[in-house]
């Protein structure tokens, strides 16, 4: 069978040639397929590449991702507890200025807004080291690939002509019967 026809109908990207026929100076991918699927090929092939990458990245970081984003979350609402907090213990303090020392009364609500601030900023403070330790994790988790070669296309022809290979044939076929030949002769002056 042997035909040639322009044009792809199912190759959306455009014209290619293609020829079917009898063995001529074609690299593998040349027989029966056309540039354009060749070229498909290597777009398929790189994009399959790319989803497995970022599937695996997702899957490799899912959890630590996560566990980020919460103590990320959580360190955001505390900070604005902290600074409340902080804000509450400034207006309590601006509004006894001059505290009677003997009524110990008038100094609880200055104490429990100093016990709110220490303790707000000791979470805070422990919720920022974990967020740190998470950040690293989440980096040592990610997983580093690179694509190192990509081939080139159109690939070359690397395949013996007809007359490279009957040339090699000939001188090991005629090396290899002078080599045997000259054994056997030196077995038999042996023998005798």
């Amino acid at each position: 069978r042997s035909g040639f026809s322009i044009g792809e109908q199912n190759m959306p990207w455009g014209i290619g040639l293609r020829w079917e026929g009898f063995y001529h100076d074609m690299n593998y991918r040349d027989l029966g397929k056309s540039i354009n699927e060749c070229y498909g090929e290597k777009i398929f092939n790189e994009n399959l590449v790319k989803i497995v990458n970022e599937f695996y990245h997702k899957t490799k970081t899912l959890k630590t991702g996560l566990n980020l984003k919460i103590l990320q979350r959580q360190s955001d609402s505390v900070k604005i507890i902290l600074d409340t907090s902080i804000m509450l213990l400034a207006e309590i303090d601006q509004s006894i200025p001059n505290a009677n020392p003997i009524s110990k009364v008038n100094l609880v609500p200055y104490q429990k807004a100093m016990i709110d601030v220490q303790t707000n900023s000791a979470i805070y403070g422990e919720l920022l080291k974990q967020l740190e330790l998470a950040k690293v994790t989440h980096r040592n988790n990610m997983p580093l690939i690179q694509v190192i070669d990509k081939p080139s296309y159109p690939l070359e022809n690397s395949r013996w002509k007809l007359f490279k290979t009957l040339i090699y044939g000939l001188i090991f076929g005629f090396s290899f019967s002078v080599f045997s030949l000259s054994l056997k002769r030196t077995l038999e002056s042996l023998k005798l």
